[in-house]
């Protein structure tokens, strides 16, 4: 859960200048609307700067406004049948043999003012993937009898995750924050605006760090906007406490001191850092984003050096 801290509003500008520069974008939609998002995510691993693993993958989203009441709009958000993505390794021809389940369809309720996501069907997604898998697992005795019980282990998370309407909601952030995340937000046309906010470390979700976001607004005519968006994780008292325990512990096994200190200062060039920064292309008039490009990377030390990783996501929609 994030915690804001307060928000900074850099520029130049007379007050009087920014109440007239500033925008929040909300949604507008109208029934009927649709749009399809195409989703290219690439991966790119490193240790010690050299490629270790690379991977990338497409899926498609569609997105339909089916109702509108006076403070909401009710969203149909269809994509794959997470259950069947899951043993496809195991039968490719998974989704062929059982059309009925190779779609999902999640139905949102978007606040009009802020763009806060709730998901309504909850329990019907959480039946229906049960059913998925009682249906895969009758298909995978026929074609893979061995697989009965790979199959029980790849169920056990999904379920669990299917169990609770906070659990499908986390699982499916990403997907719906295509839709909502730059609405609600103050932003102030060709200025930065920055919020500071706790929330969870993305190496140790148990504690929380302070995060800085920044937002910049500029708009390309025509009724679009970009919108530059980026995440700072400060992770300054996370690298300090490994360094100490990890000093700690070389102590407590009684390491020499000259080996202590080598380690001491292999410890300065620990490191644990993530970065995440998009770009955003809305278009006011019709309330809908046409494409976006996000680029988060991670960085972080283990016992085999140093490790990088690199997620590209690129979006766009039609």
């Amino acid at each position: 859960m994030k915690r804001v801290l307060g928000t900074i509003i850099i520029c130049l500008l007379s007050y009087a200048a920014i109440a007239q520069s500033t925008f929040i974008f909300q949604p507008k939609w109208k029934v009927g609307d649709k749009r399809t998002a195409t989703i290219v995510r690439s991966e790119m691993e490193y240790l010690n700067g050299e490629l270790t693993d690379e991977s990338a993958e497409t899926l498609p989203v569609d997105y339909e406004v089916i109702k509108e009441t006076s403070t909401a709009y009710l969203v149909k958000v269809t994509l794959e049948n997470v259950a069947l993505q899951a043993v496809i390794g195991v039968y490719e021809k998974v989704s062929d043999e059982l059309p009925k389940y190779r779609n999902l369809e999640l139905i949102y309720q978007i606040n009009k003012i802020g763009g806060a996501a709730d998901l309504v069907n909850w329990k019907e997604a959480r039946d229906y993937i049960k059913t998925s898998f009682d249906q895969i697992g009758v298909l995978l005795k026929k074609k893979d009898p061995d697989a009965e019980d790979y199959l029980k282990f790849i169920m056990k998370p999904i379920l669990s995750v299917f169990e609770s309407k906070e659990g499908i909601e986390g699982y499916m952030k990403g997907e719906i924050e295509l839709l909502t995340m730059h609405y609600g937000i103050n932003m102030v046309l060709n200025d930065t605006v920055m919020n500071i906010e706790m929330e969870p470390n993305p190496f140790n979700p148990a504690e929380e760090i302070s995060t800085t976001h920044k937002y910049y607004l500029t708009e390309q005519g025509k009724g679009l906007y970009n919108i530059n968006y980026s995440i700072q994780f400060d992770m300054t008292n996370f690298v300090a406490m490994m360094k100490q325990m990890m000093s700690e512990l070389g102590n407590s096994i009684g390491v020499s001191d000259s080996s202590i200190a080598k380690k001491n200062a292999e410890l300065d060039d620990i490191t644990f850092d993530m970065i995440n920064s998009s770009d955003y292309t809305y278009n006011e008039l019709t309330g809908w984003l046409t494409q976006i490009t996000h680029v988060s990377e991670v960085l972080g030390t283990d016992p085999k050096g140093k490790r990088r990783k690199i997620v590209k996501q690129e979006v766009i929609f039609k």
